[in-house]
Parts: structure tokens; C-alpha cells; sequence
């Protein structure tokens, strides 16, 4: 019976060689930064690497089912998205003043 679970516990790691391990360097021009080119050449089984830093996505990942994602002190962000504010009446062309609703939550840094 050892000799059973051993041969099957090497079946399963011998099985996991199969997979391969990519690893993405970041590029912040791209939308995915390079990301979403790694994940679309996987296959089940394997993993992708994310460097470690901040990453800022400025669109969605769509990961392979079966693979892994892995980083080590990685952090991805999305960038905020701009405030919309609310105008209330559509300037006309030329005007100088826009006058805006809900301004209570509006922040200006100057």
C-alpha cells in the first residue's frame, strides 16, 4: 500500500511538469501592461508571474480557467475614473461661466 501512494503522489507531481510557468514584464503603454498577452498564450495547468510593484490596469484581465496567477508583493490597481459633475444648463458657445449642480461632493486642489 506504501508503495501504491507513493507512485501515485509522483503521478501527480510528474503531472504538474508538464505545465509551464511564464513570466509577464510589465508594459505600462499597454492596456492589460502586458498582462492579458501572457494570460492569452496559457494553457491549463500552467501559472504566469507578476513581477513585484503597483500595476495599473486600464483595462480587465480575462484569465484562462485552470491556470494560476501568482505575485509576490504585487499589487494591481485600476485608475480612478474622473468625477462626472453635473451641469445645470448646457452653456452656450462662448460662454465663460458654467453653472453646476450637486457641487457638495466636488473637491478643487489648486
Amino acid at each position: 500500500m506504501i508503495r501504491k501512494a507513493a507512485w501515485l503522489a509522483a503521478l501527480v507531481v510528474g503531472s504538474t511538469a508538464l505545465a509551464e510557468e511564464h513570466r509577464v514584464t510589465v508594459d505600462p503603454s499597454r492596456p492589460g501592461c502586458g498582462i492579458q498577452h501572457a494570460i492569452d498564450r496559457m494553457k491549463a495547468g500552467d501559472r504566469l508571474v507578476l513581477p513585484a510593484g503597483t500595476v495599473t490596469l486600464r483595462r480587465s484581465l480575462r484569465p484562462i480557467g485552470g491556470t494560476e496567477i501568482v505575485g509576490s508583493n504585487t499589487v494591481l490597481t485600476v485608475p480612478k475614473k474622473p468625477a462626472v459633475i453635473d451641469v445645470a444648463t448646457v452653456p452656450e458657445k462662448g460662454a465663460t461661466t458654467i453653472e453646476l449642480k450637486n457641487v457638495a461632493a466636488m473637491a478643487i486642489d489648486v
